[in-house]
C-alpha cells in the first residue's frame, strides 16, 4: 500500500508544464508485517480495511497529509513527516480549487510492479485468477483538524481515535480470534477499532446465524449522507472541443452515494455501481461527476475540496492480487492549454477527455495525490 503526493511547478494560466514524478511516497513494505495477504499482517488484504486520509491546513495551506489503515481493532498509519514543508504547500492552491477523483484498476509482471509491492509479494503477474474484481464502498468526507494531533497516533502505525455508531452501516458476521470466544470478549467490545460489536447468542442475529454481529463504526466528526439518486444510462455522444473529436469508450454509469457530497455520478469502464459501493475489474477506470450528461463535459467533473478536510472508505482486495494495482487518487482534472482553456488532449493513451497527471500519462500534466495505490 502506497501513498504520494505530486507537487507541479506553478502553472501559467492552469497550464502546467512539468510536474515531480516520483514525489513524496511512503509505503507500508518498509514496515514488516504491517500489510499483505493472511493473518500474520497487521492488516490482512484478503479481508475488507477501512482507509483514512486527513489533509491538513494552518491558514489555508497545506501542512500535512496522513493516511491511517484499520482493520478489526487494528491499525497502521502512513504519516509523510519526510514529506517538505514547501513541497506540500505547492499543493494548496490545487486542493483549495478543488481536484477530480480517479479510480483505476490495473497491473502488470511482477517485475515492472516490484516498486509497490515486492516485498511481500514475488513472481505473480496480474492476470487471470489473480486479478479478480476488488470493491469500494462507504465512500466519505467530512471536515478533519487544522493541525495534526500526533498523539493519535505513533510512528509505529497505532492509532487511538474516536468513533461512533453508524446507523446505515450493515450488519455482518464477527469471526473469533484469538481467546476473544473464551473471553466473552463480543459481550463488553462496544464500539472498538472502527466497528461497532453486539452480542447476540445465536439467535435472531441481525448478521444471520452467528453469535457476534459487527458493522462499521465511523470517525466523528461524520459527513452527511448523499442523497439517492438515479441515473439512466444514455449511449455516450462525440463531443467537440477545441476541434478535437473526443469519443470516451463505453461506459457504465450510475448514481453513486458519497457521504458529505450533494451529489455524485459515476462514470467509466469494467464495472458496476450500486448505492455507496463500487465494483471494478481488471483494466478499469472511473471518474466522478456532478451530474448526469450523455457526454464527458468537463464541466462536470466532480472536484473534491478536500483542504483541512478527510476522505475515508472501505475497501475489499480479497481478490485482488500481487503485481495488480487499485488506484484512488485526486489530480487537477480538467487539464488546461496555455490559453486556461479545458483540454481534452489529442495523445491520451487511452486515458478520458479532460486526464492530466504528474506523469503526464496520457501527454497532459497536472498535480496529483495518490491516496491509495494497492
Amino acid at each position: 500500500f502506497q501513498s504520494t503526493p505530486h507537487s507541479c511547478e506553478t502553472p501559467m494560466n492552469g497550464h502546467y508544464s512539468n510536474c515531480d514524478r516520483v514525489g513524496c511516497s511512503q509505503n507500508t513494505r518498509n514496515a514488516p508485517d504491517a500489510y499483505g495477504p493472511g493473518t500474520e499482517f497487521r492488516i490482512d488484504t484478503t479481508r475488507t480495511f477501512d482507509v483514512r486520509t486527513d489533509f491538513f491546513q494552518n491558514d489555508g495551506m497545506l501542512t500535512g497529509m496522513r493516511t491511517t489503515l484499520s482493520q478489526e481493532g487494528r491499525s497502521f498509519v502512513l504519516k509523510h513527516l519526510t514529506c517538505d514543508a514547501d513541497y506540500l504547500a505547492k499543493l494548496t492552491d490545487a486542493m483549495s480549487d478543488g481536484m477530480s477523483l480517479r479510480i483505476t484498476y490495473w497491473g502488470r509482471s511482477a517485475s515492472t510492479m516490484a516498486w509497490l509491492d515486492a516485498p511481500p509479494c514475488h513472481s505473480e503477474a496480474c492476470t487471470g485468477s489473480n486479478a479478480g474484481e476488488a470493491v469500494l464502498r462507504n465512500i466519505t468526507v467530512s471536515k478533519a483538524a487544522d493541525l495534526p494531533d500526533d498523539s493519535t497516533s505513533t510512528e509505529s502505525g497505532e492509532g487511538h481515535q474516536k468513533w461512533i455508531a453508524d446507523p446505515w452501516a450493515k450488519w455482518e458476521c464477527h469471526h473469533y480470534v484469538g481467546n476473544q470466544q473464551a473471553t466473552n470478549w463480543c459481550k463488553r467490545a462496544g464500539i472498538e477499532g472502527g466497528f461497532e460489536y453486539k452480542y447476540t447468542g445465536g439467535e435472531g442475529a441481525q448478521c444471520g446465524p452467528c453469535w457476534c454481529c459487527k458493522r462499521k463504526a465511523k470517525l466523528a466528526p461524520g459527513g452527511a449522507t448523499a442523497p439517492a439518486v438515479t441515473w439512466n444510462s444514455p449511449e455516450p455522444a462525440v463531443t467537440t472541443t477545441m476541434a478535437v473529436t473526443t469519443k470516451p469508450p463505453p461506459l457504465t454509469k450510475g448514481a453513486l452515494d458519497i457521504r458529505g457530497v450533494d451529489s455524485s455520478y459515476v462514470a467509466g469502464t469494467a464495472g458496476s455501481v450500486e448505492g455507496g459501493a463500487l465494483t471494478i475489474r481488471h483494466n478499469a477506470g472511473f471518474t466522478i461527476f456532478t451530474e448526469r450528461a450523455q457526454t464527458w463535459e468537463p464541466d462536470n467533473i466532480e472536484e473534491f475540496k478536500l483542504l483541512g478536510k478527510i476522505i475515508s472508505y472501505t475497501v475489499d482486495l480479497s481478490k485482488v492480487g500481487c503485481a495488480c494495482n487499485l488506484a484512488f487518487y485526486l489530480i487537477a482534472m480538467p487539464a488546461r492549454d496555455m490559453q486556461g482553456e479545458p483540454s481534452p488532449g489529442t495523445n491520451r493513451q487511452g486515458q478520458p477527455p479532460y486526464y492530466c497527471d504528474a506523469n503526464m500519462v496520457g501527454g497532459q500534466w497536472c498535480p496529483e495525490i495518490d491516496i491509495m495505490e494497492a
